[in-house]
């Protein structure tokens, strides 16, 4: 009786030991088949990650590198324009400052003829300087078309004590252009030409 009340107990033992290994077995296959997708979800969204990231890395590189291009060629656009609205406005100002120079300075004389407490010697040079002033700006006007008849885009005049300083609008000035100013200058102005400067300017 006691042997076989032994046995059993030694079956049931091993059974409980069996059933036991058995729920560790399960326990562990499951514990590592949720890591295992665990582990694979986090792997799928690192990689979904990575190649977002990548793609948006790359578009934003391609938009940089388009933005710089066309800053660059706006820019350069605008360094064009900038360089020939400055050579215009070299021109132009020139002698819109001139102009109004002599402008002042033949409303500075007109008052001193006007000014009936200042000597009729001060009043004659006065008159003098007024006439100087209209023959040098009519001599400019006629000087500066023939220099533009000869080819010439542009050219400014300015006149100082005799002195006949010229600038034409070109990138490159020959012997012979300089050849047709001088005897522009030289007819208009009646000077010499040790006295007249030209200058090119584009």
């Amino acid at each position: 009786m006691e042997k076989k009340i032994n046995m059993e107990k030694v079956k049931q033992m091993t059974l409980v030991v069996c059933g036991v290994i058995l729920l560790g077995v399960g326990f562990m296959n499951y514990n590592s088949n949720s890591k295992e997708e665990v582990s694979t979800e986090i792997a799928v969204t690192d990689v979904g990650n990575r190649i977002g990231d990548a793609q948006l890395v790359s578009s934003n590189a391609i938009v940089e590198n388009e933005n710089t291009i066309a800053s660059a060629v706006v820019e350069n656009e605008t360094n064009t324009v900038q360089n020939e609205v400055v050579s215009e406005d070299y021109f132009t100002k020139t002698k819109l400052e001139r102009d109004e120079m002599c402008s002042k300075m033949l409303e500075n004389y007109q008052k001193i003829i006007d000014n009936k407490e200042l000597p009729e010697t001060q009043k004659s040079i006065a008159v003098q300087e007024i006439d100087k002033i209209n023959k040098s700006q009519n001599s400019i006007m006629i000087a500066e078309n023939l220099i533009k008849n000869k080819g010439f885009e542009d050219a400014v005049i300015l006149v100082n004590n005799n002195v006949v300083n010229v600038v034409v609008k070109s990138s490159f000035l020959s012997n012979e252009d300089i050849g047709k100013i001088q005897n522009i200058i030289e007819r208009e102005f009646d000077v010499d030409l040790s006295n007249v400067n030209i200058s090119s300017k584009k």
